[in-house]
Formats: C-alpha cells, structure tokens, sequence
C-alpha cells in the first residue's frame, strides 16, 4: 500500500531557467513514499471516462513514453475531463485515433477481443504490458492499432489500467 514517485532533476540552477546552462550541481534524486490504498469503490462502480479535446504530442513536441512531469497536455486533458465530470479523460493521438486517458491506458473489449492503441503516443506502463501478456498467454485477440472512438463506442467492456490502481473498469463511457 505504499506508492513511490522517483523525481530525477537536472540539479539546483543559479536560476529558475531552463537552460541547462543554468545548472550548477549534480542530478537531484527526490523520492515521495505515499501511504495509500485506491478506494475499493472504484472496482465496484468503475470509472465515467469521456473524450476530452486535448491530444497526445508527437515525440517532436513530446516524448510521450517518458512519464515526466512536464505532462501539460495530460494535466490540461484531465482539467477539461473534471469540468465535464469525468474521472479519466479519452485523449487522441495526432491522426484522430484513441491513444490512451489523461492519467491511464485504456483497453476496449469488442466481440471477444481487446483492443488497445499502437502505443506511438502513449505512455507503455507495466500494467498495459501485463494486460497484453495475460491476453497473450491465455489467447485473448489483443490487437494494439488504430482506431477511432466510433468503432468502439458501442463496446461489450472498457476498462483502464495504472500501476497504482492496476486493472479498472469502465462504468460509463
């Protein structure tokens, strides 16, 4: 019940500039032990997601399989995801497919088949890995692909995925 976030920084600057010129001293290793359980409601009465107009950056712009804290694309989809009373909000890639939610991945189960983005814009977290292991292993269809929201907006199940909560299902999408 402990989650641990691992900050790296580029080290104390001489100024807050983001020039690495500015730096003057080695990397800063901060680590934030947190005492917590997600709330066991959540598996029960699953998440309301919707779509937010917010999308996910190229690599160009930002890498989106580094989960840094210069996310003000996540942060900005997740504000837009509250003031529509969302918890998690459906964010797309660049081409107008279903990359992932501001804050987890997201997994769509379509006539016995699960569908999940490429993983181009979006973060591969351990546990979009092991839902796709687990499919693998017990052979589940699980395409990694393009899609848009109308192919799956009439789906059987919808569930997202995050090291914290791990597995959890869609009540409303």
């Amino acid at each position: 019940d402990v989650h641990i976030r691992l900050i790296i920084t580029r080290g104390d600057k001489i100024t807050p500039y983001q020039n690495p010129k500015a730096n003057i001293g080695p990397i800063n290793y901060v680590i934030i032990p947190e005492h917590k359980k997600s709330d066991p409601k959540i598996y029960d009465e699953g998440l309301h997601i919707g779509r937010v107009n917010i999308i996910r950056p190229t690599e160009n712009i930002l890498n989106t399989h580094l989960n840094t804290l210069s996310k003000l694309n996540c942060i900005l989809g997740s504000i837009e995801a509250n003031k529509l009373g969302y918890d998690e909000g459906i964010m797309d890639d660049i081409n107008g497919n279903i990359s992932t939610c501001n804050s987890t991945n997201l997994f769509f189960v379509l006539k016995n088949e699960v569908w999940t983005s490429t993983g181009k814009y979006c973060l591969n977290g351990i546990t979009r890995g092991k839902v796709i292991d687990i499919c693998k292993k017990n052979n589940i269809q699980c395409y990694q692909k393009d899609f848009k929201y109308e192919d799956i907006s009439n789906c059987d199940v919808a569930l997202v995925t995050g090291s914290f909560a791990g597995v959890i299902p869609v009540s409303m999408l």
